[in-house]
């Protein structure tokens, strides 16, 4: 379950990341 919500947050923090990107685009 520990190894499960690890991969959770990296894909949270990547899509915070890309949303971040976007931020800069727009």
């Amino acid at each position: 379950m520990q190894h499960s919500n690890h991969q959770h947050n990296q894909i949270f923090q990547r899509d915070r990341q890309v949303q971040a990107m976007e931020q800069w685009f727009y």
